[in-house]
């Protein structure tokens, strides 16, 4: 695939993890893809290798760390949006995008999918600081206006 394609890919995924406020996932994720780069040479076995060590977050959660909403995080993304299914001791993706996908290209998309994510969330969070700014200012402006009056 080319790069355009590449980086609307990873931007549909940053979205999906906005619309959905999972943060973490996509380190956990990049984690296992560069644990199994160096595991394995050949790209298919890089790929498969990373398809088996997501199929195991996702049987045994509980190895993943963090809480309970990283790991309901992780679940649904691997089982709603990648789709793994384990069929005669393989571990397939189902999902179209994906599975058409090099080793390197799926990195390539997970990684930019996490810029665009923390791109993405420093721009909530900047619009939410500059309303509570604006509204702490409005109340002492009122509330200096109302010593005021007072006096």
């Amino acid at each position: 695939m080319d790069k355009s394609s590449l980086l609307k890919l990873s931007k549909k995924i940053g979205d999906y993890f906005v619309d959905n406020k999972m943060t973490n996932v996509l380190d956990k994720i990049i984690n296992l893809g560069q644990s199994a780069a160096i595991a394995e040479n050949e790209e298919m076995k890089k790929k498969n290798k990373f398809y088996r060590l997501m199929w195991a977050m996702n049987k045994n959660p509980g190895m993943l760390g963090g809480g309970n909403a990283l790991r309901d995080s992780f679940l649904t993304f691997i089982s709603n949006y990648l789709v793994l299914n384990y069929r005669f001791n393989n571990v397939e993706c189902r999902n179209r995008e994906f599975s058409r996908l090099s080793f390197d290209e799926m990195m390539y998309v997970f990684s930019w999918a996490e810029r665009y994510l923390k791109y993405a969330m420093s721009v909530t969070d900047y619009k939410i600081n500059n309303r509570r700014v604006e509204y702490q200012t409005s109340g002492q402006k009122h509330k200096q206006n109302n010593y005021k009056k007072r006096k």
